[in-house]
């Protein structure tokens, strides 16, 4: 199970810090791979290089959505 939890790569994106470090830090600490952003547009730029396999995020975004 480690090994699935270690090759797992997740991005947390809401525009709540707290929720979103937090979050990141839960997933860490069970030896997931997880990276926060609190920048939905930052994610965007960042996932063709660093692939999630697995995106948690708000449904809500200001950046976003109108």
């Amino acid at each position: 199970m480690d090994n699935v939890h270690k090759s797992l790569r997740v991005f947390v994106v809401d525009d709540e810090p707290t929720i979103a470090w937090t979050s990141a830090e839960i997933l860490r600490k069970v030896g997931v791979d997880a990276s926060a952003f609190t920048n939905p547009e930052e994610a965007l730029r960042t996932a063709p290089i660093d692939i999630p396999d697995l995106l948690i995020s708000d449904v809500v975004m200001p950046q976003l959505s109108s």
